[in-house]
């Protein structure tokens, strides 16, 4: 029996990718800015909270960050056909 893979390499290093939850480092490059932006996103209520897991363990479900995603993509201007 194989055992599911736990760790996603980067450039970085391994970045924690369990179950279908994500820390800040893996979210960061999902949307390709840094930790400190989506931190300020979060602040600013333009980016979702993340789901507290321990007193220093905070992540994002990938549920969480579809519906995000689904959000950015309404806002964007449909285009007309030609």
């Amino acid at each position: 029996m194989n055992k599911p893979h736990t760790t996603k390499p980067n450039a970085a290093g391994p970045t924690l990718r369990t179950g279908g939850w994500h820390g800040i480092q893996a979210v960061a490059e999902r949307y390709s800015v840094s930790d400190t932006e989506i931190r300020r996103q979060v602040r600013q209520g333009r980016f979702p909270k993340p789901v507290l897991m321990g007193e220093r363990l905070a992540r994002w479900s990938d549920a969480m960050l579809d519906a995000h995603d689904q959000r950015l993509m309404a806002q964007l201007p449909q285009r007309q056909a030609a």
